[in-house]
């Protein structure tokens, strides 16, 4: 099942309750969220990304995760297909 940027977006800032968490600096703003590590670890976040997206797709999008993490763990709904690194 594919939902829109849009959902995707809506259910994600429930799912990490960004608007409880603001508090504790997690933040989402245009799709790219930053979730705190006083909110969250970043394995408990990768977790909870995985099982959201277990038969789900984004429309015309994807999620990238940025590989660093050393207060916020940060992702982002990106429009498009992502770019592959050729080696």
């Amino acid at each position: 099942m594919y939902k829109s940027q849009k959902a995707v977006i809506a259910e994600l800032r429930e799912l990490f309750e960004i608007d409880d968490n603001i508090k504790n600096g997690s933040t989402e703003s245009n799709g790219r969220f930053c979730i705190n590590k006083k909110q969250m670890q970043r394995d408990e976040v990768i977790v909870k990304l995985q099982n959201y997206f277990k038969g789900v797709g984004v429309q015309d999008g994807y999620v990238k995760v940025s590989p660093i993490t050393f207060i916020i763990t940060s992702f982002e709904v990106c429009h498009g297909k992502p770019t592959t690194v050729n080696s």
